[in-house]
């Protein structure tokens, strides 16, 4: 994942690909027994009970979920190459700047290469 504070956690994806695959299946234990291979901490198991729990999907709700995670998965995929086109040109022309931006703490990669 590219913008890690945009981008969704393992376990939100978890729960739309496995809503999207059940076609809006409002079991929430089986939900909670697929989701990180049920290895959810008792917290977060309860907490999406209440929030899962009576929710259903139809149809129409199904289709939307399923064209918006195509286009964040979509949308992924083309800043990752973008951010691999940055770092090849940075890394050509800009190696030892982008070194010394990614020696300063709390600077990674993707923060120096837009700095660049």
């Amino acid at each position: 994942m590219v913008w890690k504070n945009v981008a969704c956690s393992k376990a939100f994806r978890e729960i739309v690909e496995w809503l999207i695959a059940t076609g809006g299946q409002d079991d929430v234990k089986a939900l909670l027994e697929n989701v990180r291979g049920g290895r959810l901490s008792k917290a977060k198991r309860e907490l999406l009970s209440k929030v899962l729990d009576g929710v259903t999907l139809d149809i129409y709700q199904i289709c939307l979920l399923k064209a918006e995670y195509t286009l964040l998965k979509a949308t992924e995929e083309q800043l990752q190459a973008i951010e691999e086109a940055m770092l090849e040109i940075a890394q050509k022309h800009f190696k030892q700047e982008l070194e010394l931006l990614k020696s300063i703490p709390g600077v990674q990669q993707t923060v120096a290469l837009s700095m660049l």
